[in-house]
């Protein structure tokens, strides 16, 4: 029997490998407010880490501040499979 998904915002879209930095930050932003309005637990179920959670909020609070590193927006590529696992329906521009 199918277990049925609670209702939660879609992914964000990801912007594809043409974007320019603004569309980027911006996606990182939306990136990181939509994980952290997700439950805890999801993300923990779906593989991160206690280290990936506290360099996630790390992350977050660098693009607050406007202090954002290149190595962040790898850092959340590289774990785009953990965060997808939470929920399913996104979109990905190309």
């Amino acid at each position: 029997m199918p277990v049925k998904q609670k209702d939660c915002d879609p992914l964000p879209n990801i912007p594809g490998k043409d974007a320019t930095a603004a569309e980027l930050a911006q996606a990182m932003h939306d990136l990181i407010t939509w994980a952290l309005k997700q439950r805890l637990g999801e993300l923990i179920a779906a593989g991160m880490t206690g280290d990936d959670l506290k360099r996630f909020h790390r992350i977050a609070k660098r693009y607050e501040t406007g202090t954002n590193k290149v190595s962040d927006w790898g850092w959340l590529q590289n774990h785009m499979p953990e965060l997808e696992a939470v929920n399913i329906r996104y979109t990905r521009n190309t």
